[in-house]
């Protein structure tokens, strides 16, 4: 029972990391489903190519001619594996905060 008298079940509760880890499998899952939409619906744009171009179209040419220096004609590779993992990072802290914020609020 917490102190505004509300009964919750321990068994409900789910830790830190098994929320991280199931909010990074979510956001994982929606960047596939998205690939696999783009993939079977002609002319649309995966995520990770929409995402891509909008941040080439956002970056500075010097910055970008500075990034192809560096990693050569890895450039797009690199750019969508970042992305990939800026999915998962995304889905991880979206699934492990709510839960400490709720926490706090009790």
């Amino acid at each position: 029972m917490t102190s505004n008298g509300v009964v919750v079940a321990r068994s409900s509760r789910v830790g830190g990391v098994p929320a991280a880890a199931a909010g990074a499998l979510t956001g994982v899952s929606a960047l596939a489903v998205g690939e696999l939409v783009a993939a079977l619906w002609p002319g649309a744009r995966s995520p990770v190519t929409g995402l891509g171009r909008a941040l080439i179209d956002a970056t500075p040419g010097p910055a970008i001619d500075v990034g192809v220096a560096l990693v050569g004609e890895r450039d797009k590779p690199l750019l969508a594996a970042a992305l990939a993992g800026g999915f998962e990072v995304a889905g991880a802290t979206g699934g492990y905060w709510p839960r400490h914020v709720l926490a706090l609020r009790r």
